[in-house]
C-alpha cells in the first residue's frame, strides 16, 4: 500500500492556506485597495477560494482589514448596517434606525481601514449605494482612505451594471466610477492542482488525478477541503493518510 504523507496545519510551520493563484491575486487586490483606499470588486466562480483567501487577508495579514459576509436575511440597508457597525466595532444599539448606524459607521472607519464584503450578490442596490456614500463622505469630511473591496461571483456585477431609473438614466455610473481595482478570477486550473498537492503532501500522479478531478468537478476548492477530512476521518488516528483513504473517501463523495 503506498502511504501519502500529509503535514496536518495544527503541527506544521507552513501555511494553513494553500496559496493558489487565486488566492495571491484575492490578497494582492485586498492590499491595493487597503492602501490606496480604493473600492474593488472580486469577481470568481464557487469555489476558487474567494472567502478563504479574504477571511486570511483580515484574520493573518492585517488588524485594519474587516470581514463580512453579507447574508439574505441581512441584506437591506438597516441591518446590513448594524452588522457592519458591529463588524468594525461601532457598538450599534439593538434599535438604531439607518442614520444613526450610518454615522456610527462613519466614526468607527479609520484611515487605512479596509472592509471586506463577501458574497456581495446579496446586496441591495440601496446598500451600494450607502457604501459608496460612506467611502466618499469618510474622505471628505473626515481625511479618511477607507477601502471597500466586494466579492461575488460575476454576476454581482449586474447589480450596478443595469440602468435602474428608466430609460437614458444610470443610478450607479457614480459607484463605477470609484472602482479601482478588479480581479476577475477563474476556475481552478493546473497550476492550482499543483498547489493544492505540494500543500497537502501529495507526491502520486494517481493522487493528483483524484485532487483534479474532485477539485473541477462540482465545487472546487470546497470539495477538496471535504475530500481531505474524509481521508482523515478514514485514516482514523494514524499519523498519515494513504492512497486507498483518498480513493475511498472520493467514492464517497461520488468521483470514481
Amino acid at each position: 500500500m503506498e502511504v501519502v504523507r500529509l503535514t496536518l496545519p495544527d503541527t506544521a510551520n507552513k501555511p494553513t492556506v494553500c496559496e493558489t493563484t487565486a488566492y495571491r491575486e484575492i490578497q494582492d487586490t485586498l492590499d491595493l485597495c487597503r492602501r490606496l483606499g480604493q473600492i474593488g470588486v472580486i469577481t470568481g466562480p464557487t469555489g476558487c477560494g474567494k472567502t478563504t483567501a479574504c477571511k486570511a487577508f483580515a484574520k493573518v495579514r492585517h488588524n485594519n482589514a474587516r470581514y463580512l459576509r453579507v447574508t439574505i436575511a441581512a441584506n437591506s440597508s438597516q441591518p446590513f448596517l448594524h452588522r457592519l457597525c458591529d463588524v468594525i466595532g461601532g457598538y450599534p444599539q439593538p434599535n438604531a434606525g439607518k442614520c444613526e448606524l450610518y454615522e456610527l459607521a462613519l466614526r468607527n472607519l479609520y484611515d487605512g481601514d479596509l472592509v471586506i464584503i463577501d458574497e456581495g450578490n446579496h446586496l441591495t442596490s440601496e446598500v451600494i449605494q450607502i457604501l459608496r456614500d460612506l467611502h466618499d463622505e469618510a474622505r471628505s469630511r473626515n481625511s479618511r482612505r477607507i477601502g471597500i473591496v466586494f466579492v461575488g461571483t460575476p454576476e454581482m456585477t449586474e447589480l450596478w451594471n443595469k440602468r435602474r431609473n428608466g430609460k437614458g438614466s444610470d443610478a450607479f455610473a457614480a459607484f463605477r466610477a470609484r472602482i479601482g481595482q478588479t480581479a476577475e478570477l477563474k476556475g481552478v486550473g493546473e497550476a492550482d492542482i499543483d498547489a493544492l498537492c505540494v500543500h497537502f503532501g501529495l507526491k502520486g500522479k494517481r493522487e493528483r488525478d483524484v485532487i483534479a478531478k474532485v477539485a473541477k468537478a462540482w465545487d472546487g476548492l470546497h470539495n477538496v477541503d471535504q475530500l481531505m477530512a474524509n481521508a482523515r476521518l478514514l485514516a482514523g488516528s494514524v499519523s498519515a493518510i494513504s492512497s486507498d483513504h483518498l480513493f475511498q473517501a472520493a467514492s464517497v463523495m461520488g468521483s470514481r
